[in-house]
């Protein structure tokens, strides 16, 4: 007879999501988890689209989704999974990209903030349609270990299922350009691959809400689109320091029309400093302008501390103007200018990214830094850890870097009462706002002395709070 049998802490997957949403606050902090997924993902193009369509229910491959054929927030971007990604995104709280500090968050933790929004995600990129149901209650054949069902619907032996089901997929089907140029046309019918990745997240009814383990928050399509108005609101800020997402689209899908209008366009376009910004001799140079230039930090920046060590020996520094346009409806394109300087950084951060101690804890850092200097108008400064944070500076011009953020990703680590590992995280935050922006800054200033620029205006007129302070809005 064998002695004992299996016993240990279980922890069911509906109950994790509820604790994750209570560290995500629900609203437009769900779109920017879209945003961060899509910029790590490659993509150039994201496309949000409320989908106010109700689709028909007569002939579902999985009858349980019925409730899910309604209202939907979509979310469209141009780059396609990979097969990482669609292991990734199968690990909840887990993306797997932890030592991949250039991805800022590939479907960890923060994805996991769409089921604020809805019961059952849903996608489909290259030959995969996916669903998920944790709740398991409208998939058939889900179970706690497999919450989920994925088609392949390039697999010939399920054409017939797919024609014979066809009001299924019809919420997947999209004329070319529908959501944004160069937007390939999709026919989930059609056994073809998408070349692109669109999310389906049907909007949470009242009804859904009532029952649901994940949470007893409802979304109309006016929730929606008060999100995107938040959206829009920050959107001058959203594109300052991505790698790839250089266009955001929020658009409107209205019951009956043919394609969804466009509400507000966000772009940003890159080019080389003008002639009569020569660069200055300075230790931090310019990178040669022969690439893209918001692409060539990526060229040095590796995902070892090895890659790290021999990137900062090369020159790390790219300089160049973003001119960032949003476009909305009925009104006037506004285009904010910015200088933007990004590079690696030395001293102690560079310290502590290759510290093999640290490198064992998991921690894996990265030593960048960046600046946004307005170049025509003043600004409220913002911290970034690429994206902004709710952290006002007192500065007048935004200062990004790979920061340790808490878990919900809003806040810095810092402190001075800190011990352990959560001292190591408030050391590197300091470490990069004292020694690796200095340096950025001297560099900003000395681009940015010159007529018809004042400088001097980038300057703090007062003493400043702690860098690592939060200030409201």
């Amino acid at each position: 007879m064998e002695l004992g049998s299996s016993f240990g802490p279980k922890l069911k997957l509906t109950t994790r999501l509820r604790e994750i949403l209570a560290i995500y606050p629900a609203g437009v902090s769900v779109l920017r988890e879209l945003l961060q997924n899509a910029d790590d993902a490659g993509a150039a193009t994201l496309a949000l689209c409320l989908d106010k369509r109700e689709f028909a229910t007569d002939s579902l491959a999985f009858p349980g989704l019925a409730p899910f054929q309604g209202p939907a927030l979509l979310a469209y971007n141009d780059a396609v999974f990979s097969d990482a990604d669609f292991e990734s995104i199968q690990r909840v709280g887990d993306s797997g990209k932890a030592s991949l500090r250039t991805k800022t968050g590939r479907f960890g933790i923060g994805f996991c903030a769409v089921y604020h929004l809805t019961e059952v995600p849903s996608f489909v990129s290259r030959s995969k349609l996916v669903y998920f149901d944790p709740s398991l209650r409208s998939l058939p054949r889900v179970s706690a270990a497999d919450p989920g069902t994925a088609i392949d619907m390039t697999d010939p032996g399920v054409a017939d299922a797919l024609s014979s089901h066809a009001s299924q997929f019809a919420p997947y089907a999209l004329p070319a350009g529908a959501l944004a140029p160069g937007q390939a046309d999709y026919d989930p019918l059609a056994g073809s691959n998408f070349d692109g990745t669109l999310f389906r997240l049907p909007l949470r009814t009242e009804d859904q809400a009532a029952v649901s383990e994940l949470s007893k928050e409802a979304f109309t399509s006016d929730d929606i689109l008060q999100l995107f108005d938040d959206f829009a609101h920050d959107a001058h800020n959203m594109l300052l320091f991505l790698k790839h997402v250089a266009c955001v689209n929020l658009l409107v899908w209205e019951a009956g029309a043919s394609a969804p209008s466009l509400l507000v366009s966000l772009t940003a376009a890159t080019r080389s400093l003008p002639p009569e910004l020569p660069l200055p001799r300075h230790p931090l140079t310019l990178l040669p302008p022969s690439a893209s230039p918001r692409s060539l930090l990526n060229q040095v920046v590796g995902s070892t501390p090895t890659a790290w060590i021999e990137a900062s020996a090369a020159s790390t520094t790219v300089a160049y103007v973003l001119d960032v346009t949003v476009a909305r409806s009925g009104s006037p394109d506004v285009t904010t200018s910015l200088l933007i300087l990004q590079g690696l950084t030395g001293g102690q951060p560079l310290a502590l990214a290759t510290d093999e101690t640290l490198i064992e804890f998991g921690f894996t850092f990265l030593p960048l830094v960046g600046l946004a200097l307005p170049l025509h108008r003043g600004c409220l400064g913002r911290a970034f850890c690429t994206l902004p944070l709710p952290t006002h500076t007192g500065l007048a011009f935004h200062i990004n870097g790979a920061f340790e953020l808490s878990s919900n990703r809003r806040d810095i680590w810092h402190g001075l009462d800190l011990t352990g590992l959560g001292k190591t995280r408030a050391d590197w935050n300091n470490a990069l706002i004292t020694e690796g922006i200095p340096p950025l800054l001297s560099l900003g200033l000395a681009l940015v002395s010159r007529p018809g620029l004042s400088a001097h205006r980038l300057l703090p007129a007062d003493l400043l709070p702690e860098p690592t302070s939060v200030h409201p809005p």
